[in-house]
């Protein structure tokens, strides 16, 4: 009797002790379900051309920015850096400086009708009067590649999967967004121009602009201008990489072109 009183207990400890694995293997198949939820979708943009305007092939664009009529280029490489102001219409260049033979020019931007250019390892920020004379220049920490701004910050990219929001008083940094491409960090993040609450960034080493979201760093469409690129290699002697996005919002169109191209290209995206 005491026998199959034990062997009674076993049994019912057994049973409780399988059932109880069963229903913990269950719940981990769950977690595992929503760890591995899908990936974000990525819209595929196209384009139309409506437009090409000469662009000099000795300028190695870093910043292209469309403001009050007329589209302005910061260039790089040291000894040939510039700021311009380009006619839209004929790419004839109305006004030009050169900056200094050691600066090495990257991204351009305008708020407030001040020009803010600034330098890749430089580590200064230049700032303009619409006529081109200097202001103010800050100093900052590490590289920049590309810059825009929201109306009251200056948003800008160093190469990073990081976008730094700055204040455009004294150049401290406010807050970091890391940009998200399907769920990882999306870097060589390079020119930008902020359109509503997404700011659109080439991308350093290929033909791709992305566009994500302001709130969130989710990239939530992109754009694919190798075609562009391929038009100015049969006709430009060394063409690099596409640089240079600008938005024209009276007629929603880009200007889009790259470092020694012989061509700015405005589309109409679709």
């Amino acid at each position: 009797m005491k026998s199959i009183l034990i062997n009674s207990i076993l049994f019912i400890y057994f049973f409780f002790l399988i059932s109880s694995c069963t229903k913990t293997e269950n719940i981990e198949l769950h977690s595992n379900n929503v760890v591995n939820k899908p990936t974000d979708t990525i819209k595929e943009l196209s384009f139309e051309v409506v437009n090409t305007i000469p662009h000099s092939e000795t300028s190695f664009t870093q910043g292209l920015i469309f403001y009050k009529g007329y589209l302005y280029e910061g260039t790089g490489l040291e000894g040939m850096s510039k700021l311009q102001k380009i006619n839209p219409e004929t790419g004839k260049v109305l006004r030009s400086i050169d900056l200094d033979d050691k600066i090495f020019g990257e991204g351009v931007t305008i708020l407030n009708d001040k020009i803010y250019q600034v330098t890749w390892h430089n580590q200064l920020c230049f700032v303009y009067d619409m006529n081109f004379n200097k202001l103010n220049e800050f100093k900052y920490y590490g590289e920049c590649w590309g810059i825009t701004n929201n109306d009251s910050l200056l948003i800008m990219s160093d190469g990073s999967a990081y976008l730094r929001f700055i204040n455009p008083n004294n150049f401290t940094i406010l807050n970091n967004k890391m940009v998200d491409y399907k769920g990882r960090p999306l870097t060589n993040l390079n020119e930008l121009e902020l359109v509503d609450d997404k700011v659109y960034a080439n991308i350093w080493g290929n033909d791709m602009i992305v566009g994500t979201d302001i709130n969130t760093g989710k990239v939530s469409e992109q754009l694919d201008v190798s075609s562009l690129h391929d038009i100015v290699k049969s006709e430009a002697r060394n063409p690099d990489v596409t640089n240079g996005i600008a938005y024209n919002a009276k007629k929603n169109t880009f200007y889009i072109t790259g470092k020694n191209w012989n061509k700015i290209f405005e589309i109409q995206i679709k």
